[in-house]
């Protein structure tokens, strides 16, 4: 990307204003807008863009991150769920025909 498209590209690919992405780095509407019809911007504002951008990037990566953890966990309790109610259907039945076993058995087992 050539440096004089660094802020209209940065703003458009962001769905954002020149005012939204101006205040995200420090700097006014009237800024930006000379800034993104110059010929050149400052190595200042190119790096704080390039930071911007990679914040941008890893807050997109942790939410990903949340989702996944969020998944994980709704799987695992369903999982748990699906375990106990398989024990529950189980529990009534006799093993070995032994009820004093089946009884020990059964206590042992968290519900």
């Amino acid at each position: 990307m050539k440096e004089t498209d660094l802020i209209k590209r940065t703003a458009k690919d962001l769905g954002m204003t020149y005012k939204e992405l101006g205040e995200a780095i420090g700097l006014s509407e009237a800024s930006m807008r000379r800034l993104a019809t110059s010929t050149e911007i400052s190595n200042q504002v190119a790096k704080s863009i390039e930071m911007f951008l990679e914040i941008q990037r890893l807050k997109q990566e942790l939410e990903d991150y949340h989702t996944i953890k969020r998944l994980l966990s709704e799987s695992s309790i369903t999982l748990q769920k699906g375990l106990n109610q398989s024990f529950y259907i189980n529990k009534g039945e006799t093993l070995n025909g032994n009820d004093s076993f089946d009884k020990k058995y059964q206590m042992g087992v968290r519900l």
